[in-house]
């Protein structure tokens, strides 16, 4: 089975590698920050460019390119999707935010996965809960 990974350092698990022994493994509990470093889901720079309508074509609507620079290399950008005018960009990091509020209340990150299959991606909190 393929790992489908976007390159061999976009997964970083907590103490136990992934089956296809790619990405980082980390030992010690990581902020949010720190655990889109590992997984190289940071500083993407994802924004929108605008769609050229060709000639000859009217459109009412605006379609915008989703696009990010490259966190393998830097030079290249990658257009990630086609989205209409009401979608709005979010930076990983700010999607992920709320991971360091949820950890203060105990848990921790265990993975974050980069995947090339439409450029999609994931991660896992454990979650202490404590019995009142």
């Amino acid at each position: 089975m393929a790992h489908e990974l976007e390159s061999d350092k976009s997964f970083a698990s907590f103490r136990e590698p992934a089956w296809h022994g790619l990405g980082t493994v980390f030992n010690e509990e990581v902020s949010t920050r720190k655990m889109l470093e590992l997984a190289n889901l940071h500083d993407w720079n994802v924004r929108l460019e605008e769609v050229a309508i060709p000639d000859g074509f009217a459109s009412d609507k605006t379609y915008n390119y989703v696009t990010r620079t490259n966190p393998f290399d830097r030079s290249q950008n990658d257009i990630l999707g086609v989205v209409g005018e009401r979608y709005r960009i979010l930076q990983n990091e700010e999607l992920f935010d709320f991971g360091d509020a949820l950890l203060d209340g105990g848990g921790r990150w265990e993975t974050a996965v980069a995947s090339r299959v439409a450029v999609r991606y994931s991660v896992h909190l454990l979650l202490s809960v404590r019995p009142s």
